[in-house]
């Protein structure tokens, strides 16, 4: 049996990640034969990508088709070549795993639909904004093929419960065409992806943040629990919501609030590219002292050295420039020996390594005002750390961390309400300081039961092969797809 996967749009860490995932289930898979009407047949796998992300095995092909890169190019084979190319080479069953599905497919075809934008009710993004062009591209333009490709396909396979609901509501199939099959959450330090190194690629790969090899080590010492460090993992895309953070972090300052500080995964770079006007609020990276950024490079007064000598420090916003130590202010000493500082600002770390992201969710406030996501894996994975999580009161948040009483929920449009979960946080009165256990708490909402329908759309009385009841729940993610795929 010969399965064709075309990922071809995977180019960056968050579709390439999950490509890498399955590729590894299927490389490690024991089961090189399946069951068939007409008895065992070996699995034999052909991969369309844009370059040699994966190697070939002895049942696996790869083939790279570099000129289809880009979403114009991806479209015309889409919708005109790609046919007749993929019916070239014979294969049994067709599967997507870039939510669109190519015209002139003629055998059982699956698509994995991962592509939040077209399913969201929250953000509409207009194609006469330069900042929004892309993002209203996928929502709507992009987004009629991904209905086109529900409709089409066989089977469509989805993250969540929410996007199940969306994706039957705007298309009209039937129920027992769409299968949610939960992704694998992983915090055992075993996956190679990054945070933090633009992590979205394009607005096209999927959105997941995951987490993976860095090159250094930034968490340093291990710490205990704080409620006054945050932090927020997570590429530099519109949605994610920096700005929301920023917001928060100003108005607790205006209140004379500055013990507490925020650490993500952007570059400095990144983040003032989103937050231009937030530079203030950066902290130097190695966390020994705190430049404001009013001090540096922005007036007549501040002493630059363009010889780097001794005794002068590097410039936070990367000028090059060298600034003398009397333009700095000492951070605080923690009973570690480690110096942090909180001055209420943020810490700009580029990507980090996964050992250091789950360090984070053991000693931080995971920080989530994304307000368009198919699955937030940060929430999920702080979660099965028992971390504590300030998330944004979404379809996707609500659904990854339903029935968990560690987790408070704010409107993403609406700072100060996060303003004041923070505030709570840093005083003590959200969580236990010392540890990931946490005050025993119900949240700020009533919390949503394990397994509940958060939809006006319930889901239809014939469960669907591939869903959480009629597959364990023990059973890898991607064991439930290749079931899907072959039943």
């Amino acid at each position: 049996m010969r399965i064709v996967v075309n990922d071809i749009a995977a180019s960056k860490t968050g579709a390439l990640s999950i490509l890498r995932d399955f590729y590894n289930y299927i490389k490690l898979s024991e089961n090189r034969e399946i069951e068939t009407k007409d008895g065992l047949e070996r699995l034999e796998w052909v991969f369309l990508l844009s370059d040699n992300y994966i190697e070939e095995t002895d049942n696996i092909r790869v083939i790279t088709l570099p000129k289809v890169k880009g979403w114009k190019k991806r479209l015309a084979f889409e919708l005109i070549s790609g046919g007749t190319y993929i019916m070239s080479l014979k294969p049994d069953i067709y599967f997507s795993m870039q939510n669109t599905l190519t015209r002139g497919v003629k055998c059982k075809t699956a698509v994995y639909v991962h592509q939040p934008l077209c399913f969201q009710r929250v953000k509409n993004f207009s194609l006469f904004k330069a900042e929004e062009r892309e993002y209203a591209i996928y929502q709507h333009i992009i987004g009629r093929l991904i209905y086109s490709a529900i409709r089409r396909a066989d089977r469509t396979i989805v993250q969540t419960e929410w996007m199940r609901d969306e994706a039957i509501r705007r298309t009209k199939v039937s129920g027992l065409k769409v299968v949610k099959i939960t992704p694998d959450i992983d915090v055992g330090g075993n996956r190679a992806d990054t945070v933090g190194e633009n992590q979205a690629g394009t607005v096209g790969d999927n959105q997941a943040d995951t987490v993976g090899e860095a090159s250094g080590e930034h968490a340093g010492p291990a710490e205990s629990f704080s409620g006054k460090r945050f932090f927020y993992p997570s590429g530099d895309m519109l949605y994610k919501n920096h700005v929301c953070i920023v917001r928060a972090a100003e108005l607790l300052k205006k209140q004379g609030i500055s013990d507490f500080e925020i650490v993500l995964t952007l570059t400095r770079e990144e983040f003032l590219r989103i937050c231009p006007s937030a530079g203030e609020l950066l902290i130097k990276l190695d966390g020994e002292k705190q430049i404001p950024l009013s001090k540096l490079c922005s007036t007549k007064s501040v002493r630059h050295s363009p010889d780097g000598q001794a005794g002068l420090s590097t410039c936070p916003i990367a000028c090059g420039n060298k600034h003398s130590q009397t333009d700095t202010e000492k951070g605080q000493e923690k009973k570690d020996g480690s110096k942090i500082t909180r001055n209420g600002g943020i810490v700009c770390l580029g990507r980090l390594s996964r050992k250091e992201v789950l360090s984070y969710y053991k000693k931080s406030v995971l920080l989530f005002p994304s307000y368009i996501e198919s699955f937030g894996y940060p929430p999920a994975e702080a979660r099965a750390m028992g971390g504590a999580i300030l998330a944004s009161d979404t379809p996707s948040s609500l659904e990854v961390l339903s029935g968990y009483d560690r987790a408070f929920y704010f409107d993403p449009f609406r700072p100060e309400e996060l303003c004041e979960l923070m505030k709570d946080a840093i005083e003590g009165k959200l969580f236990a300081e010392g540890a990931p256990s946490l005050k025993k708490t119900d949240g700020n909402r009533e919390g949503l039961q394990d397994g509940d329908v958060i939809s006006e759309h319930q889901r239809d009385p014939a469960q669907p092969v591939g869903s959480d009841d009629s597959i364990d729940r023990q059973e890898s993610s991607w064991a439930k797809v290749l079931q899907v795929l072959t039943e």
